[in-house]
């Protein structure tokens, strides 16, 4: 029997996002068995709380991040700090994200990007690599996540084959 993973949702501000992220609940459902939660989006108040008391700063190659994304980017981040409480893997999704097919129990270690290509819809994360990408913000700040997920130097990343989700438009 497959181990139920715990799979998170985060939306973003726009109302119909949580429209399209009952799509990809659904689809997660019908596909893989597992009932995702749906997470709203981190304010901008949390996110002050989140910057001022771990003490995280913008990354300095990325000037041009945007407001969304930094909150985007919490969001990510409070999900890594659950999965290291938790110390089990989790699947994090963005709202537009549509599962295509179940998937046998892979083995990876890090992360397991479930799409190709530069934009990231989800992924899996072991608790391992989510302490590791805390502490890579600590010591680095934030960035727009898709490429600090896809591109951090940390990273032993695999990706899943035939691709798990595609972009739900």
């Amino acid at each position: 029997m497959k181990t139920q993973m715990l799979t998170y949702i985060i939306t973003n501000h726009d109302r119909s996002a949580r429209a399209v992220a009952e799509l990809t609940r659904d689809s997660a459902y019908y596909c893989n068995g597992y009932k995702p939660e749906i997470i709203d989006p981190i304010n901008i108040s949390q996110a002050q709380f989140v910057f001022e008391n771990l003490n995280i700063k913008l990354n300095k190659e990325t000037p041009s991040i945007t407001q969304n994304e930094i909150l985007r980017f919490v969001s990510h981040f409070s999900l890594w700090e659950r999965c290291v409480a938790i110390n089990q893997n989790i699947i994090i999704t963005e709202q537009d994200a549509f599962f295509t097919h179940d998937w046998e129990e892979i083995e990876f270690n890090g992360i397991l990007k479930l799409n190709f290509g530069s934009y990231l819809l989800g992924y899996v994360i072991k608790p391992s690599m989510a302490e590791k990408l805390i502490l890579h913000t600590l010591e680095h700040g934030c960035c727009d996540v898709a490429n600090f997920v896809a591109n951090a130097p940390i990273h032993n990343e695999k990706k899943i084959h035939p691709l798990l989700s595609k972009q739900n438009i």
